[in-house]
């Protein structure tokens, strides 16, 4: 009969009645490599690409044995071989679905098929797909004075048992690294900076399990996350940055420390930052390049308020007790000068110089500033300033003594924590104040009576209606502003939330509220 003998048929008794029709055995003598792939379909949700196409004919395979090869481009030229990608076969309809790439993005794909035998068919067509534009706000670091920690976030009220959270990290190789706190980007996807078996990495949590994690050098603080998802992080001289799905972009090294409490970013997601030559410099991420370009110089940097930023993207920056407004384009633009005041009977040396502390611009582009040592009394006790100063900087529309920096900045109110005992009292009585953004008036406080060594305020954040939250120790806590009228902290509350540890951080996303705890992370739906 005919039989498949060494890679051709043999007919071995000249008998066509039993000569063998049956296929090998597949992988035996495949030969021909699979037909072209066609029928592709793309569509994109978000920054996810659903793509799906019909399997090959192959003369001598299987669909099973037939597998494949796509590549991916982001600018049509230089392709890469997409690996550990999950392929279903649904009837003869393969499907895979492509995670965490770049918003707003023209991609290109093709896909090649190959049987057992690695024989490879042609490339199929090109086809391209443009991913969707993010419509989450570009999330900086909560905390971050640059946003006056001003949120869009949904009302939070009533009672929350700590039975509702979710833990999704819990281990003991995990640490949060405190230099940063979470962000939270579009799909709430949460961003950490932590400590895991004894290194320090980035860790990507979507749907409350770990999506990837990536090992930095050293200490790497989270920045911020740019319009199509990149997530960009520093270390002391470096600013580097991630593609969605982990993988390092780029790194930029500068040779000199980069003070970390300096970094602000405009709306055309340029980084300022401050160097310890002297220098501010911007960096612009152009996709395909970096640039960077030096805005201003110091003679002599006597230490600085972090960069702040106004809806025309001027930077504003400080030079002890120098107040400096500049901007990418035109560089320095103008500069005020703050100088001390002395009460008439103050009888110490009158060489003082004030610093200025923090730089803060409202939502009108007004430029409210904290000023240490600015006041020296009739008893030689020196005191703070807080002023608010004109767009132009020409005019100073109010100013107060004793202010701490403001918490967050609301529609109409600024929020300071402070502590207003008396200085040998062996506890202390803090205020949280309510200053009005017209006149530097105090609109209400709310007291808090606790020994020293109980932590105050953090992290406090405002929204658009008039809500505050803030942690407190393991509490969650949030006030309406305008329905203030007590005394009592125990009244007025809107929020308070017993979360059983004590909370370093908490983020707010799309769906949930995110709390970063010593070695947990925790989520809420809301």
């Amino acid at each position: 009969g005919r039989k498949w003998l060494n890679g051709k048929y043999v007919d071995s008794d000249n008998n066509l009645n039993d000569f063998q029709l049956q296929k090998p055995s597949p992988g035996e003598y495949a030969k021909q490599p699979p037909e072209k792939i066609g029928s592709i379909e793309v569509e994109s949700i978000k920054n996810t690409i659903n793509l799906s196409w019909d399997t090959p004919y192959d003369p001598d395979s299987s669909s099973e044995e037939i597998s494949y090869q796509i590549y991916l481009s982001i600018n049509g030229t230089d392709f890469d071989i997409l690996e550990e990608i999950d392929i279903v076969n649904e009837e003869l309809r393969n499907v895979v679905t492509l995670e965490n790439l770049y918003y707003d993005k023209d991609y290109y794909l093709k896909i090649k098929a190959i049987d057992l035998d690695d024989n490879e068919s042609e490339f199929s067509d090109e086809v391209t797909c443009k991913t969707q534009i993010s419509n989450h706000p570009k999330p900086l670091l909560y905390g971050n004075h640059q946003k006056n920690n001003s949120f869009n976030i949904p009302y939070l009220s009533g009672e929350i048992a700590p039975e509702l959270l979710n833990t999704i990290v819990e281990e003991d190789n995990y640490k949060t690294n405190f230099v940063s706190n979470p962000l939270v980007g579009d799909g709430d996807v949460v961003y950490l900076s932590v400590t895991m078996q004894g290194s320090k990495r980035i860790v990507a949590i979507k749907d409350d399990e770990v999506s990837w994690n990536y090992r930095c050098d050293k200490s790497c603080p989270l920045l911020f996350i740019g319009k199509d998802g990149t997530i960009y992080f520093h270390d002391n001289e470096n600013i580097m940055a991630l593609s969605p799905d982990g993988k390092l972009k780029w790194k930029e090294e500068f040779n000199n420390y980069i003070y970390s409490n300096s970094f602000a970013i405009d709306s055309q997601e340029r980084i300022y930052f401050i160097t310890d030559d002297y220098n501010i410099i911007v960096l612009e991420d152009n996709f395909n390049e970096v640039n960077t370009q030096i805005i201003y110089s110091f003679d002599n940097y006597l230490g600085s308020a972090p960069i702040a930023i106004d809806s025309q993207d001027n930077i504003y920056f400080s030079n002890k007790n120098t107040l400096i407004k500049a901007s990418f384009s035109a560089g320095k633009i103008s500069e005020k000068i703050i100088e001390v005041d002395y009460h008439e009977e103050y009888g110490g040396d009158r060489n003082k110089e004030a610093t200025i502390s923090k730089i803060d611009i409202t939502g009108d582009d007004r430029i409210l500033i904290n000023v240490s040592n600015q006041y020296y009394d009739e008893n030689n006790r020196s005191h703070s300033l807080t002023m608010m100063l004109s767009s132009d900087m020409n005019n100073t529309l109010w100013q107060q003594l004793d202010y701490s920096p403001a918490l967050a900045i609301g529609e109409n109110q600024f929020y300071v924590w402070q502590n207003k005992s008396p200085p040998d009292s062996a506890w202390k009585t803090f205020y949280l104040y309510g200053i009005d953004l017209s006149n530097g008036e105090i609109q209400w406080g709310k007291k808090w009576s606790s020994k020293i060594s109980i932590s105050h305020i953090q992290y406090l954040i405002a929204d658009k209606n008039n809500n505050i939250y803030f942690l407190q120790g393991s509490r969650l806590r949030g006030y309406n502003v305008d329905n203030i009228t007590s005394e009592d902290p125990a009244n007025d509350l809107i929020i308070d939330f017993y979360l059983s540890d004590t909370v370093h951080y908490f983020s707010v996303g799309e769906e949930k509220i995110y709390f970063t705890f010593y070695k947990k992370v925790k989520s809420l739906q809301y």
